[in-house]
């Protein structure tokens, strides 16, 4: 649903306040004014500490952890961009500090801002989340 005019069809977002829109003059209308946090400074490869490929064993099931050249991936534009999202970063907080990580996600993961993080961690990480 647009968020400005409330028609059901929406074609775009915003892409510093994420608001769904349909049309040009709906974005027009609609004004954001995003309060982006300055991305971390980079550090070189080198100073990175380097993370252990094993299995996670907080579960049922035994999933693999992330190898390095993944989570390197995921340091990128995007997903400094999709986390300059205040409300974003806070429901990545509150998931982080869950007793639950996963049943958290889950409760979280029909907001359209969740959902399109979870994909582009996914689609960077060339990990299929079909399985």
């Amino acid at each position: 649903m647009c968020e400005v005019c409330e028609k059901p069809d929406t074609k775009y977002r915003c892409p510093k306040c994420y608001i769904r829109y349909c049309s040009l003059d709906c974005y027009k209308i609609h004004s954001c004014e995003p309060k982006p946090m300055p991305p971390p400074p980079k550090l070189p490869k080198s100073k990175r500490k380097p993370r252990p490929n094993k299995k996670y064993d907080g579960g049922d099931d035994d999933v693999e952890l992330l190898k390095q050249h993944q989570l390197d991936s995921l340091d990128c534009p995007e997903m400094r961009e999709l986390l300059c999202n205040p409300h974003l970063r806070a429901i990545l907080k509150k998931i982080n500090k869950s007793g639950d990580a996963e049943l958290a996600l889950e409760e979280h993961y029909e907001e359209p801002l969740v959902k399109e993080f979870v994909e582009q961690c996914l689609k960077l990480t060339g990990t299929d989340h079909t399985t």
